[in-house]
C-alpha cells in the first residue's frame, strides 16, 4: 500500500514525545513492506536539514517539506483575538503552499491512506478530497481542547486564564467541527476515545496506542554512586513547566532534607531565563535540551512527572519504562497508560505523596528493581510499535 503521513513538523531527529508519536509509525509502516510519503512543514519553531532528513531516512520514507512560519506574532495574534472564531494555534498551520505541494503529490502518486496527524491539518481535506481517492484518517494525537481547560482552569483569575478559557472554547468548537470529515479516526488512548465518540464522532475509531521498538533498549545499570531523580520534557508546553515549578516548590527542598546527597536533573528545551533562575537550587542540574533522551536517562535512579494538565499520553513514561527506570507520576500524567500503581509505576497526585514515593524508593533497592522490571514487562507487552501498526493497517484494510 502507498501510504501518505501529514505532519506540522519534520519528525525527525524523534527528540519529543510528538516527532516519535509520527516517525515510529513511519518506521513501522515501511518495515511491514508499505511504501511511505510525508509531506511535512517545515516551521521556524522546529527547523530541520532536509537534505540530511532525506539522506538518513531514505531507506524508511519519501518526504517533502514545505517551509512554514509559525512563530507566535503579537499583532497576528490580537488580530485572531478580535475577528476571528478560530484558535490561533489553527491558523498557524494553514498555507497556500503546503496545500499546493499536497495537491502536486497527491496528483503524481496515488495512495490508498492519508494519516493525518493531529486536528489542525484537519484544514486540507477538502484537497484531499478534490484530488485524491484515498481514506482520510485522523490521528488524534489528544483531545486538544481539554489540555487548555486543564491549562486554564489551573490559574488564578486573571488576564491570562481568560485568554485560555476563550481559546480552549474555540479549540473545542474546531474539533467538534471536524468530526467526521475523515473515513477513520486514530486515538492514542481509550479515554481519548470516549472522548471524541461523545462530542459526536460516528466514523470507524480505534486506539492506536504510542508504541516504540524494544530492541532499541538495551539493559540499564543503575548508577549505584548517586541518587537521583530526573525530568525530561518540553519547557515551552506551559503544562511542563507549571508542574516542574510545583514541584520544586512544594516537594524539592523536603526531599533534600531527607536525601541530602539526592541531585536533580532536569532536560527539556526552550525554558525561559525566568524559568532557568528557578531551576539554580541546590541539587539541582538543568542540562537543556539534550540530543538523546535515551542517554540523558541512562545514568539516572528515577524520573518524576508532576503534570497536572494536558491530555493525550506521556510518551517519556513509557520510555522511562523501556529503560526500567521506576516512574513517579501524577495520575493525570499516567492517563492512556493505564500501568498498575505501586507495580509498575507510583502515582502521586500531592506533594506529601511524591516526597513519600520518592524516599520509599531510595530507602528500598529492592522495590525500585522491581518496579523497574515490571515496567518494562508491561511496557513491552502493552507499547510494542510493529504489534500496533499492523493493528492499524488491519483496521485500515476494513474501511
Amino acid at each position: 500500500m502507498n501510504i501518505l503521513q501529514l505532519t506540522n513538523k519534520v519528525p525527525y531527529p524523534p527528540k519529543d514525545g510528538g516527532s516519535l508519536a509520527v516517525f515510529n509509525f513511519s518506521k513501522a509502516f515501511s518495515a511491514l513492506g508499505h511504501r511511505v510519503f510525508m509531506l511535512a512543514m517545515n516551521t521556524g519553531k522546529h527547523p530541520a536539514d532536509v537534505q540530511q532528513v532525506r539522506q538518513d531516512l531514505h531507506e524508511i520514507l519519501e518526504i517533502e517539506t514545505v517551509e512554514i512560519d509559525n512563530e507566535i506574532h503579537l499583532i497576528p495574534l490580537i488580530i485572531n483575538l478580535l475577528t476571528s472564531q478560530l484558535p490561533y494555534n489553527a491558523g498557524r498551520f494553514i498555507s497556500e503552499a503546503y496545500a499546493k505541494k499536497l495537491q502536486e503529490i497527491l496528483q503524481k502518486t496515488r495512495f490508498d491512506f492519508i494519516q493525518i496527524e493531529g486536528i489542525y491539518l484537519m484544514y486540507y481535506v477538502p484537497v484531499i478530497r478534490q484530488f485524491s481517492t484515498a481514506k482520510v484518517i485522523l490521528r488524534a494525537h489528544n483531545v486538544e481542547h481539554e489540555i487548555w481547560a486543564r491549562t486554564a482552569n489551573s490559574l488564578k483569575i486573571g488576564v491570562k486564564k481568560a485568554y485560555l478559557n476563550l481559546f480552549q472554547k474555540r479549540v473545542k468548537s474546531l474539533e467538534i467541527s471536524i468530526l467526521n470529515k475523515y473515513d477513520a479516526l486514530l486515538p492514542i488512548t481509550e479515554k481519548d476515545a470516549r472522548q471524541l465518540n461523545e462530542l459526536g464522532n460516528k466514523k470507524p475509531i480505534q486506539v492506536a496506542a504510542f508504541g516504540f521498538y524494544f530492541a532499541d533498549f538495551q539493559k540499564v545499570k543503575e548508577n549505584q554512586t548517586e541518587f537521583s531523580l530526573f525530568y525530561i520534557g518540553a519547557l515551552d508546553w506551559l503544562p511542563n513547566s507549571e508542574g516542574l515549578l510545583w514541584f520544586l516548590k512544594n516537594c524539592w527542598q523536603i526531599i533534600r532534607k531527607k536525601i541530602p546527597n539526592c541531585t536533580l536533573h532536569i532536560a527539556g528545551r526552550n525554558a525561559t531565563p525566568d524559568l532557568e533562575r528557578k531551576f539554580q537550587l541546590k541539587g539541582i542540574k538543568y542540562h537543556g535540551e539534550v540530543p538523546d533522551s535515551k542517554i540523558f536517562m541512562k545514568e539516572k535512579s528515577i524520573m518524576i512527572v508532576p503534570l497536572f494538565s494536558g491530555s493525550g499520553m506521556r510518551v517519556k513514561i513509557v520510555e522511562a519504562m523501556a529503560m526500567q527506570k521506576p516512574v513517579i507520576s501524577t495520575s493525570l500524567a499516567a492517563e492512556g497508560i493505564d500501568a498498575e500503581h505501586n507495580r509498575a509505576i507510583l502515582l502521586a497526585d500531592t506533594a506529601k505523596n511524591f516526597v513519600q514515593a520518592v524516599c520509599k524508593l531510595h530507602e528500598n533497592q529492592n522495590l525500585r528493581r522491581q518496579i523497574a522490571k515490571n515496567a518494562f514487562s508491561f511496557a513491552r507487552k502493552k507499547f510494542d510499535m510493529l504489534t500496533i501498526a499492523q493493528k492499524t493497517l488491519e483496521f485500515y484494510s476494513k474501511i
